[in-house]
């Protein structure tokens, strides 16, 4: 099922149960036909609405990245921001670390590397990678389209420390 696939799958269930005509904001992940939307206590976003924000040589990384922010500062929320990243083929974001957050990188088309604490890893759809308060990550597009992810940057919890 789709809410397998789901990193949150039980609560996507329990809302599917809830509101069974309400579709899941992954579900456009798997489906090109349905827009992208990301679900935040009554907020709707839509990537294809949003203006992307364009860097280049983000962190010391090489060539175009474009910022689809999807939620940026949510008050009252360890959400510091959620966003679709899209790299050009050869771009990347340079390394760097993360004090008092935490990110995560989900690929949901392309090809490329992540580097996860100086160990590189094949990034490839589905793949997940998690940056710890205190580590540090870097990502480059090595195949030949746009290499696009979902980013997450969030507080860390001040009981977990």
């Amino acid at each position: 099922s789709i809410h397998r696939r789901c990193a949150c799958g039980i609560i996507h269930q329990a809302r599917k149960q809830a509101y069974p005509k309400l579709k899941c904001h992954f579900d456009s992940f798997f489906d090109d036909r349905q827009p992208l939307f990301f679900y935040a206590f009554g907020m709707i976003n839509n990537v294809h609405e949003i203006v992307p924000e364009i860097a280049e040589n983000v962190r010391g990384g090489n060539g175009t990245a474009y910022a689809h922010k999807l939620l940026d500062l949510f008050p009252g929320s360890a959400i510091k921001s959620v966003g679709v990243v899209r790299l050009e083929p050869g771009a990347s974001v340079g390394a760097h670390s993360h004090n008092g957050d935490e990110d995560f990188y989900y690929c949901i088309s392309g090809t490329g590397i992540v580097v996860d604490n100086g160990v590189e890893h094949p990034f490839t759809p589905g793949t997940l990678q998690i940056t710890r308060d205190g580590e540090t990550q870097a990502i480059r597009n090595t195949g030949e389209t746009e290499l696009i992810f979902l980013g997450a940057l969030i507080a860390t919890p001040t009981e977990f420390e």
